[in-house]
């Protein structure tokens, strides 16, 4: 069983704390809007593989990146998917998960 965040440390600042209490492979990772950025995917992806399923609902005043035009991230996907049908709830996130970039 792992822990769970305090209320005086952040989410993102906690990742780390949090990931070493796993003791095995993951393949997917599923989160709020509080672990959004390319911080918490790096570390994801350091951690577990480049095949681990990211699935992080970006808030929903979220920008796409710079290179979303030419070379879209998952995560560029998603913004572009929220900018269009508003923010998605519960179990069924966007369709354009895949692995951590």
């Amino acid at each position: 069983m792992s822990d769970l965040t305090v209320d005086d440390v952040g989410d993102p600042t906690a990742l780390p704390g949090l990931l070493d209490q796993i003791g095995g492979p993951v393949e997917k990772f599923n989160a709020d809007g509080a672990y959004d950025g390319t911080p918490t995917r790096d570390l994801l992806a350091t951690r577990f593989g480049e095949i681990v399923e990211v699935i992080i609902s970006p808030p929903k005043t979220a920008v796409a990146s710079s290179q979303s035009v030419l070379v879209p991230s998952v995560r560029d996907r998603h913004v572009a998917e929220i900018q269009t049908k508003g923010l998605w709830h519960g179990k069924n996130p966007p369709t354009t998960t895949s692995a951590a970039r």
